[in-house]
């Protein structure tokens, strides 16, 4: 049998700060990067306990640009997808998915790191907020294929209950808040994941693809109203709320194009809002007063590399 399996990075075992999760801290980020190699060695250990033939690993976490592992760092090292095309390809290889390190939708408030996909957008589908495990499941289930494993915080496997309720699940951890969180030690966590894979193996065949009706109503929710705003300039978009935007989306990959579309767009304004926010604080505004001073006094030191004609400019007059 072949298995896919799905990584993200905030909900692998060990992981309980968000620096881990982000290369901008190297040392941290490269800790990070353990724990989430420990998790996907565990599940393919237990897949392959469990009959599995061929295993490959999609790195989904910022899509695999931050190449958190590589093939060597694996077990059997098994092929290693990235980027969008490619992770699309897989939808006709796999017979079967295992969602490793995944984590809660936005607004979980027991949800560690908690999201759904950017800090500021949460999405809903017909009515019912959903976050990237129903997203990745539900693109899987375009291909008939299921998701047969899940393994995240206690809020992940709860959420994995309810819409993949066939699906084996493993918890690694527990949260409290969405920074508050207490860790397994690290032989269980990998014992509850190895299990949960072998289990997923054994009810396959129980399982059965995620199918979402079309077509979709779709909505964008963001932090603030100026972000919805941003997101309005894409076509069929309706104002949904002070801070939703709305598409009924034909099939499901319309609904996931328009939130990824929207999320984008507000992007821009986001940032925006958070330079206003880091520029307003006194040790910013001395560090810039400082660099703009540093600026000035170089480029007035600096001897000229430029050549002006000033004969030639009256010439011209």
């Amino acid at each position: 049998m072949r298995v896919l399996i799905a990584t993200d990075m905030e909900g692998a075992a060990g992981i309980d700060r968000a620096q881990q999760c982000f290369p901008g801290y190297p040392e941290i980020f490269r800790a990070g990067c353990r724990h989430l190699i420990e998790d996907i060695n565990a599940c393919i250990h237990g897949l392959r306990r469990g009959g599995a033939t061929e295993v490959k690993v999609a790195e989904g976490h910022a899509l695999g640009a931050f190449r958190a592992f590589d093939s060597g760092d694996l077990e059997g090292t098994p092929e290693i997808v990235r980027g969008r095309p490619a992770m699309e390809a897989l939808e006709s290889w796999a017979q079967a998915v295992a969602l490793v390190g995944y984590h809660a939708m936005a607004g979980t408030p027991d949800g560690f790191l908690s999201h759904t996909v950017t800090l500021s957008t949460a999405l809903r589908l017909d009515g019912e907020p959903v976050g990237e495990m129903v997203m990745t499941a539900a693109t899987f289930g375009l291909s008939g294929v299921p998701v047969i494993l899940v393994t995240g915080d206690h809020a992940t496997v709860r959420e994995a209950a309810h819409f993949l309720p066939w699906a084996a699940r493993a918890e690694v951890k527990r949260a409290a808040t969405i920074t508050d969180v207490t860790l397994l030690p690290r032989e269980e966590a990998s014992r509850r994941i190895e299990q949960g894979a072998a289990a997923a193996m054994a009810r396959r065949d129980g399982c059965r693809p995620l199918c979402l009706p079309e077509p979709l109503e779709t909505e964008v929710h963001f932090w603030a109203p100026e972000l919805a705003d941003a997101a309005m300039v894409l076509p069929l978009a309706r104002r949904c709320g002070e801070r939703a935007v709305g598409f009924t989306a034909p099939t499901l990959r319309d609904a996931l194009k328009f939130f990824s579309v929207a999320w984008q767009m507000m992007m821009p304004a986001r940032d925006r809002a958070l330079r206003q926010q880091v520029d307003a604080l006194p040790e910013v505004q001395r560090q810039r007063d400082q660099w703009t001073d540093t600026l000035l006094r170089a480029w007035l030191r600096t001897p000229s590399p430029f050549q002006a004609n000033p004969n030639a400019l009256r010439t011209a007059l």
